[in-house]
């Protein structure tokens, strides 16, 4: 498997796309078909619309990863039960709630009780930085549990600092955790984009895989050079020369299949025949 393959999980229906449902099903078939279905992971859908997202593919087979609140994995039970073949529950992504009525530690528990039924299902646990720890890490991978951390969204509030995402990557490096992320990921180096009366500084996707390497190595101090770097060809290099980093880092959710692709196809990271004949839902921001 190359380095990139199932790395981009379609979560085109989530800002800052905003793809409708009906549309963003339609085209995540029809990619199926083409090359750039290598690069792809599961439709990421809200639990509320996976349902009515099967009955829209009429049979045709595809992959979801259902986004879960917290509090509902008894709902998403009841959905396995009447989900046709065609329609496979791949992940699970549960968000937890450290306010609510149950501790995080009874969600943690009920998080593994669950995915220790079956067999196959990813179940990935989304916390903030203020949860992450290295015992909490710990425990999520040995109750066969996954991370996943948030490094953006549509307001500043919502994306971590250099400094915050990288102890988060080096706490799940040092637990041997597999993480996914989401939110933010747009492109394969970091830039920087004017957004609501604000700045938003995205994280480059390749930054990260390069600084992931690094943090494999125990070279903490390269992997912070690398995270902040514009360099493309030497954090391409770097990324290639060591596909392992893939066991930790497994994928990112965005809500734009081809401009990730777009941006390693610019580096020499995926072949032209990656962007050929893809189609993108329309987005609210387009």
């Amino acid at each position: 498997m190359g380095v990139f393959e199932t790395f981009i999980d379609d979560a085109a229906v989530f800002p800052p796309g905003l793809a409708s449902l009906p549309d963003a099903v339609a085209k995540h078939l029809e990619n199926q078909g083409l090359s750039a279905a290598r690069f792809t992971g599961p439709l990421v859908l809200p639990l509320k619309d996976v349902a009515e997202a099967s009955r829209l593919a009429d049979g045709v087979p595809f992959d979801v990863s259902v986004v879960v609140p917290a509090g509902r994995l008894g709902d998403v039970t009841a959905l396995l039960d009447t989900m046709p073949r065609t329609t496979r529950v791949a992940a699970v992504e549960l968000k937890v709630d450290s306010d609510g009525d149950t501790t995080l530690d009874e969600q943690l528990a009920a998080a593994s009780a669950f995915a220790a039924d079956r067999d196959g299902l990813a179940v990935w646990i989304e916390l903030p930085f203020t949860l992450v720890d290295s015992d909490r890490l710990r425990w999520i991978r040995d109750n066969g549990l996954g991370l996943k951390f948030r490094t953006g969204g549509v307001s500043r509030s919502l994306y971590p600092s250099s400094a915050e995402l990288l102890a988060v990557l080096h706490t799940a490096v040092d637990a041997n955790l597999r993480f996914k992320l989401t939110a933010g990921l747009h492109r394969a180096l970091r830039y920087s984009e004017q957004g609501d009366g604000e700045v938003l500084d995205h994280f480059g996707f390749l930054n990260i895989a390069a600084a992931v390497v690094a943090l494999r190595a125990g070279e903490s101090d390269r992997a912070e050079v690398l995270l902040g770097s514009d360099d493309g060809p030497d954090l391409l290099s770097v990324v290639q020369a060591d596909g392992d980093w893939r066991s930790s880092f497994v994928s990112f959710g965005a809500c734009s299949v081809l401009e990730p692709l777009t941006t390693l196809n610019e580096l020499g990271g995926v072949d032209d025949d990656a962007l050929a004949g893809l189609a993108e839902p329309e987005s609210s921001h387009s």
